[in-house]
């Protein structure tokens, strides 16, 4: 799709909508506004936005949905343009490749034509009801790696004795750390509960539940540590290159998971069904972006790459393809938040999405996953 724009654009401002990077310092991460300069082109993922400097009025180009391709939206100060990465699918014969659907709409007010926009992503992608508000207290702002039963639970009882009230329970969010870790800030691959929580969190689950307060926690489905040992259910799961070598992501530290084949799959099931028996309603998916791409612009792994996916499905559908199981097994209830996660294939598979500015990339501690 392209729109040229008559006699070029004057003092354009550009709002960037591009969550699918590596992290949210890429370049192809970011969602801010930035001007234009004369002779300029950028990109977005997505969707973009342009206006004026000295006006509301502009316009919004975007994809719809991302069910099998990642979009790329570039301006110019003349050109609009929307394409596919299709990683290296060619039509052949009569075999076409259909486009995820494009939205395009100028208005007096910008922000009209990105509600628009919004609401059409929504209808396409069969958003889900809206869930009531998560309210609570979760362990990573202050306590990082370092949370245990016994803080999760004296929290609780404040939140029940004070006068903060959302709608529905309180939730007890037990981020990074209620894992088992072979090294510092390294979760094993098993995903097990330390010996703080007596090695499993159906306790703390229980207890939290005889209060009348939900349990969440933070889970990598779709990297495994590689610098421990690898769990036997696990050597078939991962993905792996052309000469059969497990494939590294996430600074090479980590190999992802493949969630369309049947060891991929029975792993996310084993693993997610014995979260849920452990009573967790609310479930923080980290570093889900190296399902998609560790970076668009990754070379040895970017979009125009052929798919290490089995079954010959592209990375958008194995991502989707993943995030369905997940919710296939915790439940249309459970509430699933999205971290590090490419938004527009998210659509109508997650409840929430958190984004962060670039400066809190890394956590107050200084450590990273």
């Amino acid at each position: 799709f392209r729109a040229k724009f008559v006699g070029g654009l004057q003092r354009p401002q550009v709002l960037r909508l591009a969550y699918c990077g590596a992290h949210s310092q890429s370049d192809l991460s970011r969602s801010e506004v930035v001007s234009l300069k004369r002779g300029a082109r950028l990109r977005s993922w997505w969707a973009t936005a342009v206006f004026a400097d000295d006006s509301e009025a502009g316009c919004v180009l975007g994809f719809l949905t991302a069910h099998r391709f990642a979009g790329q939206v570039e301006i110019s100060d003349e050109l609009l343009e929307a394409s596919h990465a299709t990683e290296n699918r060619q039509p052949t014969g009569r075999y076409v490749l259909w486009s995820e659907p494009i939205f395009f709409a100028s208005a007096g007010r910008v922000m009209d034509a990105l509600i628009a926009y919004g609401c059409h992503v929504g209808l396409l992608n069969g958003k889900r009801g809206a869930k009531s508000p998560v309210w609570g207290w979760g362990s990573w702002g202050h306590f990082h790696d370092a949370v245990t039963a016994t803080l999760a639970l004296s929290n609780a009882e404040e939140l029940c004795r004070s006068d903060l009230r959302g709608t529905g329970p309180p939730l007890v969010h037990v981020d990074h750390g209620w894992e088992e870790q072979f090294q510092a800030h390294r979760p094993a691959p098993t995903w097990k509960a330390r010996g703080e929580f007596g090695g499993e969190l159906a306790p703390l689950g229980r207890k939290l539940r005889a209060r009348g307060v939900r349990l969440g926690a933070w889970v990598v489905p779709f990297a495994v540590n590689s610098s421990g040992p690898l769990p036997r259910a696990l050597h078939a799961a991962v993905l792996r290159d052309s000469t059969g070598q497990p494939w590294p992501v996430v600074g090479r530290e980590c190999y992802g998971l493949d969630p369309t084949c049947p060891a991929g799959e029975r792993w996310l099931r084993e693993l997610f069904g014995r979260l849920k028996r452990a009573g967790i309603t609310h479930y923080k998916l980290d570093f889900l972006r190296v399902l998609l791409a560790t970076d668009p612009d990754d070379p040895h792994y970017g979009l125009g790459q052929p798919s290490p996916f089995q079954a010959g499905l592209t990375r958008v559908e194995a991502y989707r393809r993943g995030l369905e199981i997940i919710r296939d097994v915790v439940g249309p209830r459970a509430h699933l938040l999205a971290c590090g996660a490419p938004l527009l294939p998210s659509a109508g598979l997650i409840d929430s999405v958190r984004i962060l500015p670039a400066k809190a990339e890394r956590g107050a501690s200084g450590h990273r996953y």
